[in-house]
């Protein structure tokens, strides 16, 4: 397999749930249809597509284990399929209150919500009920189930208004609830990771907010284990120097950390953070306020959720003008390799094209043999990416075939020529490099 100016050699290796900070504003908004995120503003990061977008009665949502997700209005839950299409609509409560959150337990039946008119906190099993009420907790604003399922934390005021913020443990087997800890400001989100540390985005008490006066922070699993009183003085701080914080969620497949930096009167935005706090990417900003977020991990997919990935996981993030809301799926979109010309099967050229890579970045060739490559991909965790990828890397047996400079579409070529009478026996894949100079992911394998 040859090139005009490069050649593949041997051992030439690569080393490379949901809700909003405004319940009860939300929830009296009126249901508008057909509201297009290019008319409201929103914009993505490369490498993400809009998988479904349509108008919800509420932006307390969380994603459910069938792909769906469920909204929360603080009388009805709304059960959607992966599209968006209402599947079931259930009538809880007698009257209408106002909603504050809503998430989905390990056992992905059942539901636990909170409402802040009475502070009542309910689980809901999927998909008809019961209805149980488990705890109340004044002004509650949001949960988080621990990776065991055995309580969740409840951020809520209970003490009122400008007196901090208390965080209750609540066992969900009794409904018994006890103190964990107090922190400054008005209530925040919170989201555990599998290991079992917790999050929690501290507010600003002042309105307007100062630029930079919110951050997320993270006490540990043994701090919690410990019996230790929760506070601003023993958390860490992983990202500071936040614009706002409505939301956080961790993915489940690389503790990395999705932040709503909501914004009033500006541009708010969906963040992926590594679980050290460093930005990977601005995954979505609008100038629509942002709410809650949720991560959904297909069984049958593999990896984290990543700009470049392969199917697998997506995210949803709800949006408001505080007239109409909308809940907004977003998917990674993987790079495609393909190839065409005489040279694919018999002697001649071939031109290999990449589409959907990193605008103005570029993209490595790689190729092994048939033989050495594997069907079942394997994850090589990079700095800020993961890179999905049957090619054994590190075993000397990858050959580097030339760079490809890549248009701002995320597109090029490169022509190779086949001298042999078949296909060589090669699988390729493309690497791509951005315009940072990082590898954020790989294309599908070609076999030639």
């Amino acid at each position: 397999m040859t090139s005009s100016n490069d050649t593949f050699t041997v051992n030439d290796t690569l080393t490379v749930r949901a809700r909003s900070a405004m319940r009860g504003l939300l929830a009296l908004g009126s249901l508008a249809l057909g509201l297009a995120a290019s008319a409201r503003g929103d914009q993505y990061t490369a490498g993400l597509s809009v998988y479904s977008e349509h108008a919800v009665a509420s932006t307390i949502a969380t994603p459910l284990a069938n792909g769906g997700h469920a909204t929360f209005d603080g009388q009805s839950i709304v059960v959607h399929d992966a599209t968006g299409a209402v599947v079931q609509t259930t009538l809880i409560l007698p009257t209408f209150t106002f909603p504050s959150f809503l998430g989905l337990q390990p056992d992905g039946v059942t539901l636990l919500l909170g409402e802040s008119t009475n502070g009542n906190i309910y689980e809901y099993a999927l998909p008809s009920g019961p209805l149980t009420l488990l705890a109340n907790a004044a002004f509650n604003y949001d949960a988080c189930v621990s990776p065991d399922g055995a309580f969740a934390v409840v951020s809520a005021a209970t003490c009122g208004f400008g007196c901090g913020n208390t965080l209750l443990k609540v066992d969900l087997a009794t409904g018994t609830s006890s103190v964990l800890g107090v922190v400054s400001g008005p209530s925040g989100p919170v989201a555990f990771d599998l290991n079992g540390d917790l999050y929690y985005g501290l507010q600003s008490p002042l309105f307007p907010a100062p630029p930079g006066s919110f951050s997320l922070v993270r006490w540990s699993a043994t701090l919690l284990v410990s019996g230790a009183f929760l506070s601003e003085a023993n958390a860490q701080i992983v990202v500071p120097a936040l614009d706002g914080c409505a939301d956080v969620v961790v993915d489940p497949r690389s503790r990395d950390l999705v932040v709503v930096e909501a914004v009033f009167g500006g541009t708010s935005t969906v963040r992926l953070h590594r679980g050290d706090g460093l930005l990977k990417a601005i995954l979505a900003s609008s100038t629509d306020y942002l709410g809650g977020v949720g991560i959904a991990n297909t069984t049958s997919g593999q990896g984290a959720f990543q700009p470049w990935a392969p199917t697998g996981s997506r995210y949803t993030y709800s949006a408001t003008d505080f007239v109409a809301s909308r809940l907004v799926v977003l998917a990674p979109v993987r790079p495609q390799l393909s190839a065409a010309g005489p040279g694919l099967s018999g002697p001649g050229q071939v031109n290999f094209s990449i589409a959907g890579g990193a605008p103005l970045g570029r993209a490595l060739l790689v190729a092994c043999t048939q033989a050495n490559w594997s069907p079942t991909p394997t994850i090589v965790d990079l700095p800020l990416h993961q890179l999905h990828s049957g090619l054994p890397f590190g075993s000397g047996q990858v050959r580097r075939g030339g760079i490809v400079l890549l248009d701002a579409a995320g597109s090029g070529s490169r022509v190779f020529g086949n001298p042999g009478a078949t296909a060589p026996g090669f699988v390729l894949q493309a690497v791509l490099i951005d315009g940072q100079n990082q590898v954020v992911g790989g294309s599908n394998e070609f076999p030639w």
